[in-house]
């Protein structure tokens, strides 16, 4: 659900294929940090749930059959993540062997193995070491995985972020302080969404908030200070960087509360 103004990486352009789900999440994810997207998709803008909107800057193939279009996606990319929770299939089944078949980089990201955090390094490794500049991104669409979309649009807009160097120092001491930068650093439209989120979805925000404060506040052993303040306001004694983040994020809510609640989303 974060989405930060400053933006210091080496991708120029996401690809997707356009469908719900993965590929969805990948161009949603781009937009929201004004990264270009695009890709191709099949004619008629097709999807399985229905024709894909304009407001994507995707082309379409000259049939309806999905090989070509994840094909042209493959190689008009750098390379390729194939997001799943558990063994790739259907699509993404294919775009595997296209990739290997074309001799494409391509990086497959179960994450049913593997938790948001250590997928982002993994990528941005990745990313680093193949130069890769166009990424293509694909996977389940949501009837084939309905908790595709959220754990994929987490971890690009991780990998889009800013890496911790970009942000201010010193770090905040104080979850006041925290919540302060984040405040700072989030659209108007995402302080509004997230104040006028329910308890039950605040729940929701760590794995996508998350890596960001563990990441630019330092949360753990190069913060100490931050975490003595979480463990003072939660009125535990020993405070999981996990449950750290949760005091974090229910502090800026809290504040949102008071000063963007019941605001209309545009």
């Amino acid at each position: 659900m974060l989405s930060l103004r400053v933006m210091s990486n080496p991708i120029k352009r996401i690809l997707s294929g356009g469908q719900s789900g993965a590929d969805r999440a990948a161009l949603d994810a781009a937009k929201d940090y004004g990264v270009p997207h695009g890709g191709w998709i099949p004619k008629g803008r097709r999807t399985e749930s229905g024709d894909l909107s304009e407001r994507y800057c995707l082309r379409e193939t000259n049939n309806i059959g999905y090989p070509q279009s994840t094909r042209l996606n493959i190689l008009e990319s750098d390379g390729t993540v194939i997001f799943s929770h558990g063994e790739p299939a259907g699509r993404s089944a294919l775009t595997q062997e296209l990739a290997r078949s074309s001799s494409r980089p391509c990086l497959h990201m179960d994450l049913s193995e593997i938790d948001t955090y250590k997928a982002v390094g993994i990528i941005r490794d990745w990313i680093d070491v193949k130069g890769i500049e166009v990424l293509n991104i694909t996977g389940p669409t949501e009837n084939e995985d309905p908790y595709i979309y959220d754990a994929v649009k987490g971890v690009i807009r991780s990998v889009l972020s800013p890496p911790p160097e970009q942000f201010p120092r010193p770090f905040p001491r104080t979850v006041e302080a925290a919540v302060d930068q984040l405040i700072q650093w989030l659209s108007l439209k995402e302080k509004t969404r997230i104040a006028n989120m329910t308890k039950t979805q605040l729940t929701g925000l760590p794995p996508t908030v998350g890596p960001y404060v563990r990441d630019h506040f330092g949360l753990g052993r190069d913060n100490a200070e931050l975490m003595a303040s979480c463990r003072a306001i939660s009125g535990e004694t020993v405070l999981s960087e996990q449950s750290a983040q949760m005091v974090i994020i229910a502090a800026l809510w809290k504040e949102l509360r008071h000063t963007h609640g019941l605001r209309r989303l545009k």
